[in-house]
């Protein structure tokens, strides 16, 4: 697979040149969409230094539990069903499990507006967040 992020001439033109040289014998798909920056390197690390300073405020959680938390509370998920059951105790269980989405996939913007929701909730249960330099302007300038 062959990926081109057109912003001059002249990626435009070798992507056209690549294009040319297909084997129009095999069928070839080829999609276009608009690039999006995806979270920056520095946002990432801010967001894990919050998660640890968070957890170790709260004492309860483990990091991995609050990323898992945050997930699902500013960015949604899915239910993922599987077959009900009976466990051993004769408990019924429906089967579904909440799957959240994911970091990974958020542009700059959108991990900013992520970020802004967990130092508001920092902020509401009294803990206070560090503020590397480097990183509050990658928090500030998306």
């Amino acid at each position: 697979m062959m990926r081109f992020i057109l912003q001059d001439e002249i990626r435009r033109g070798n992507c056209i040149e690549y294009i040319k040289r297909l084997d129009l014998r095999k069928p070839q798909l080829i999609d276009i969409k608009q690039w999006v920056k995806r979270r920056s390197e520095s946002q990432h690390n801010l967001y894990w230094m919050w998660v640890n300073v968070i957890a170790k405020s709260k004492g309860d959680h483990t990091p991995d539990d609050l990323h898992t938390a945050f997930k699902s509370h500013f960015l949604g998920g899915r239910w993922m069903h599987f077959n009900p059951y009976f466990d051993d105790a004769g408990v019924y269980h429906d089967g579904r499990v909440f799957i959240p989405n994911s970091t990974t996939t958020l542009s700059t913007q959108d991990f900013s507006t992520y970020l802004n929701k967990i130092e508001a909730y920092a902020h509401r249960e009294g803990i206070t967040l560090p503020y590397p330099d480097d990183l509050h302007y990658a928090l500030n300038n998306p």
